[in-house]
């Protein structure tokens, strides 16, 4: 089945908490936190969409105003839709964003237990810089993996 990628758009964002939901349950994103970052960050946030319209998948990055870092805030992929390299097409679609605000590096944090994710980061080429037992509350560790992107 065909995947097209486009930016995020407002109306979307009823769909993306959806995704959300199903993919992350507890830690999903609510609508207020989806639209705030569609706001003020726009030109990272693209949507995978399947012929009629469904949403299947979506990344979300953002810039530290610091250091110029990327972030991936979040990358989502409908279990429907896994495992044919559409995580690996947004990935590279927000990187490409990224070129164009001067980031040396992206970062982004992940459950360790998450092997598919681990594994797809790393053929990217992200490493693990660290780990924190406690980086979204109790039971919710993130290693934090970084990739240069150089200027």
């Amino acid at each position: 089945m065909s995947v097209h990628l486009r930016p995020a758009a407002l109306a979307d964002l009823p769909s993306l908490v959806a995704l959300d939901q199903a993919e992350f349950g507890g830690l999903a994103y609510p609508l207020f936190v989806f639209r705030q970052f569609w706001d003020i960050s726009a030109p990272l946030f693209w949507v995978a969409e399947i012929p009629g319209g469904a949403l299947v998948g979506y990344v979300l990055g953002a810039v530290a105003p610091v250091d110029r870092s990327a972030w991936c805030l979040s990358l989502a992929v409908a279990q429907t839709h896994q495992g044919q390299g559409l995580g690996k097409k947004l990935m590279h679609t927000l990187l490409t964003a990224c070129h164009s605000f001067l980031c040396p590096a992206m970062y982004l944090s992940v459950a360790p237990d998450n092997a598919p994710a681990i594994a797809l980061y790393e053929r990217l080429g992200f490493v693990t810089v660290g780990e924190n037992a406690l980086y979204f509350g109790e039971g919710n560790a993130r290693l934090k993996m970084r990739l240069e992107l150089g200027e």
